[in-house]
């Protein structure tokens, strides 16, 4: 969190819910908050009607799919697809539509592991194994992102092909992820704090979603996993790990 007098700027849920429980009269600028309808920040994305507003995370649940067909892209030879997911998240099932349209569209035999808790990514990731995955998306969800470094650990322990929401996965050794660009939403962020010290109050600042978005990929995992990918894919790519 990092304060100034006049405002608060935030970096996710928890901290947006925290700050709005110490203050309902200093302005707060959220950025990554994921549904910030559902999770109690504010009453509608138009017209914040609080003392918050700021920047989500998605832009709609067709990113799901958008990752499947980039993974298909960078691994021609999949066949079998593992989905990561948490059944308790309520945004699980829109995204899991989304894989499953476009993973049948591809032709791929596509199977579901859940994963409620962190101990349960152990075994999750080993049913994978048993069912013989060739790659695995992950749904977007706090605790996976979270234990992002598990996750990926466990991914190349398996040697599988994976796909992530967001970069995050990617620079502690995830092969690919595509999402929201995390420096332009805090840039935006920085943009609504000026406007708001300017005298823009929140509630007049809608809840806006990310309009930048990025493929980023790790040469290095892929070499691990012994796959060799296109120029083509890496010319796409908006930054190539090495």
């Amino acid at each position: 969190m990092r304060l100034n007098p006049d405002v608060i700027v935030v970096d996710g849920t928890a901290a947006a819910k925290a700050a709005k429980a110490a203050t309902a009269d200093v302005p707060i600028v959220f950025a990554l908050g994921a549904d910030p309808v559902a999770d109690g920040l504010v009453r509608s994305m138009a017209r914040p009607e609080a003392n918050l507003t700021g920047f989500t995370l998605t832009a709609g649940y067709q990113m799901a799919g958008k990752r499947v067909e980039l993974l298909k892209d960078i691994k021609p030879d999949l066949t079998r697809l593992a989905v990561l997911i948490n059944p308790d998240n309520p945004t699980t099932n829109p995204y899991l539509r989304e894989t499953e349209r476009a993973a049948g569209v591809l032709s791929l035999a596509m199977r579901t592991f859940d994963a409620r808790r962190v101990d349960d990514l152990p075994a999750a990731f080993a049913a994978m194994a048993e069912w013989r995955a060739e790659g695995v998306t992950t749904l977007s969800d706090a605790i996976f992102y979270s234990r992002r470094d598990r996750i990926v650990a466990l991914t190349q322990e398996n040697k599988l092909a994976g796909v992530h929401p967001e970069s995050a996965f990617v620079e502690v050794g995830g092969l690919l992820s595509y999402g929201a660009s995390l420096s332009d939403l805090f840039q935006r962020a920085g943009s609504y704090a000026g406007r708001i010290l300017k005298g823009t109050r929140p509630s007049d600042l809608p809840v806006e979603q990310p309009s930048k978005f990025e493929i980023v990929v790790n040469l290095k995992t892929a070499r691990f996993l012994g796959m060799t990918i296109s120029r083509d894919f890496l010319l796409r790519a908006d930054e190539v790990i090495e």
